[in-house]
């Protein structure tokens, strides 16, 4: 069955997969690798406004 999280070319194959960077925004969740999308969300949004 087709998941929406990643792209695969047969069976158990994996071609990509969907970053989740909400998981990695706090020190206490695993790191901080995630917050710059979200900040760079931020920025451009206050300044689109």
């Amino acid at each position: 069955m087709p998941r929406p999280d990643r792209l695969e070319n047969q069976p158990d194959r994996v071609l990509g997969m969907m970053p989740h960077p909400e998981r990695l925004y706090e020190p206490a969740l695993g790191g901080v690798d995630g917050r710059r999308i979200f900040e760079s969300i931020l920025v451009s949004t206050l300044e689109a406004a």
